[in-house]
């Protein structure tokens, strides 16, 4: 209901349903999904329908190559001991066994994506892919030999996919695994290796796909184990919310709410991006429960301290405070527009583009004289900075939380304070400020910025900025989704900010 309402409008919809989709690898939906985002506007869509037209590229041309191989060389080596191969798989013969045996005849070249893919074959000859979630490609080359290293694969289960790319089609025999402890080398693992591919564990953690069962098999959510009602729509889930905030009253009622905004995320999520994806909320769920126990995550360590509500575990780097940008390539596309953008603001300097922040209640008690102009907030572009708006939506691999110009006047200062959320970070573009006048802090390090200049910073860090010049600092704000979490998280968190600000908090209506 949510992408149909909202997805005409809000090419992140549409950008976040084709990452799901590409993850459990429904490329057919992956295709369609990032051509309709990149249509409408969502920064990143085409480099990653690049990226899943290389990888079917990739497997046809392995599937190819596998049939010029030697039958005698693909069944070769394979262990006399009962295995079962895909036909059996299909058929549901000897289920006595549950292990499958599959030679690795190459591992696709995709860094840095999930899962790793494998193009194996069977005791038969016949040709499968082997997909491993929660596994490191680097890991793996230091293992596997492919054309020699045969696998057993517990609890194995298969499935057909099929996807349609260039006029072309392209169907193969599919099994999944989501704990690679669960996969054995039997023969011809390279020398000093591990038997297990436990030692391959890691990579991004985007998905916890449970190896004994096929990705359609993955459980939909329909309705919370507790019994607590399920909105449909996100007004529903809007109003569950609030009626949750009313019954609980003012002590104890922030922690009814975020109680009750759990199942209503699943829900949801599993509506928009389905397979299973509402089950895959489990640090966001642990990040909710201690919110609602007020618990606060507090660490100093050498780069400084941080202090932080909204922490969800497993996002890295952890304890920097600045970043490289060149971690992020997009944040180099960006400065190389830096004039572009600061020719716009310059025409915007006076006028009604100015408002207090966008939490305007605490930003009065470190910020009051900071001011912002709105370009991208709460999924909507402002009209009025055409230029910005069209280089920011060309850039590959970000995914925005908000954009806006910030303006410091001259001899001001903006108090010491944390951010409170480790799933976003912040990049800062400098436009308009005097050279060695204007400096950031954040945690112990200390940086100026500079016009044409970017910085990439965790704002986690107990932060303070200040401008002691003799006129006002202007720079570019670009506030991005940690790379770190996964789609439906992404969407999840994008929900909870939504439907957190809709719900009144019981405690300060209540005078507290």
């Amino acid at each position: 209901a949510a992408y149909t309402k909202l997805g005409k409008w809000n090419p992140s919809l549409h950008f976040n349903r084709g990452m799901a989709a590409k993850y459990v690898e429904d490329y057919d939906l992956a295709l369609k999904s990032f051509a309709k985002a990149q249509e409408i506007g969502a920064a990143g869509a085409a480099e990653e329908r690049r990226k899943v037209l290389d990888l079917i590229e990739q497997l046809q041309e392995q599937f190819e190559k596998k049939k010029s191989r030697k039958f005698k060389d693909l069944i070769s080596n394979f262990p006399s001991e009962s295995f079962r191969n895909l036909k059996d798989l299909k058929a549901g013969k000897h289920p006595e066994t549950s292990r499958l045996a599959v030679k690795v005849l190459s591992l696709l070249k995709r860094p840095g994506e999930v899962p790793v893919i494998a193009v194996c074959c069977d005791s038969s000859g016949e040709s499968l892919v082997l997909s491993l979630y929660n596994s490191e490609l680097t890991k793996l080359e230091q293992v596997l030999v492919p054309g020699r290293t045969i696998l057993a694969v517990e609890q194995a289960n298969v499935r057909q996919i099929s996807v349609t790319a260039s006029s072309q089609a392209l169907s193969y025999s599919c099994v999944a695994v989501g704990n690679p402890s669960e996969v054995t080398v039997v023969f011809g693992a390279s020398p000093g290796s591990s038997s297990s591919l436990a030692c391959a564990a890691g990579g991004a953690n985007v998905f916890s796909t449970a190896a004994e069962r096929t990705m359609e098999e993955a459980p939909s959510v329909e309705h919370s184990a507790n019994g607590t009602a399920l909105g449909q729509t996100r007004e529903e889930c809007q109003e569950i919310l609030i009626e949750a905030a009313k019954e609980a009253g003012p002590k104890g009622g922030r922690a009814a709410v975020l109680r009750a905004l759990v199942p209503q995320l699943r829900s949801l999520v599993e509506k928009e991006l389905e397979n299973g994806a509402g089950e895959r909320l489990e640090r966001l769920e642990a990040m909710l429960e201690r919110m609602g126990h007020g618990e606060v995550f507090q660490e100093e360590c050498e780069e400084g301290k941080r202090y932080v509500l909204g922490y969800v575990e497993g996002l890295e780097p952890s304890k920097s405070a600045f970043h490289n940008p060149k971690t992020y390539p997009w944040s180099c596309e960006l400065q190389r527009h830096w004039m572009e953008i600061q020719s716009e603001l310059q025409g915007h300097l006076e006028g009604e583009v100015w408002e207090l922040g966008p939490y305007a209640a605490p930003n009065k008690q470190y910020a009051p004289e900071w001011k912002i102009a709105k370009i991208f907030t709460a999924d909507h572009w402002e009209d009025r900075f055409p230029t910005t708006q069209r280089i920011i939506q060309r850039l590959s691999g970000v995914r925005p939380f908000e954009v806006f110009f910030a303006q410091m006047p001259p001899k001001t200062k903006i108090a010491e304070h944390s951010d409170n959320q480790n799933y976003i970070l912040t990049l800062h573009l400098g436009l308009q400020l005097e050279h060695g006048k204007c400096s950031l802090h954040v945690g112990n390090r200390k940086r100026d910025w500079e016009e044409g200049q970017v910085m990439v910073f965790d704002t986690t860090f107990i932060h303070a900025a200040v401008n002691d010049s003799e006129r006002s600092r202007y720079v570019l704000v670009l506030r991005f989704w940690h790379p770190g979490l996964s789609p439906e998280e992404q969407y999840a968190l994008h929900l909870s900010h939504l439907l957190l600000a809709g719900t009144p908090d019981p405690e300060k209506a209540s005078g507290q």
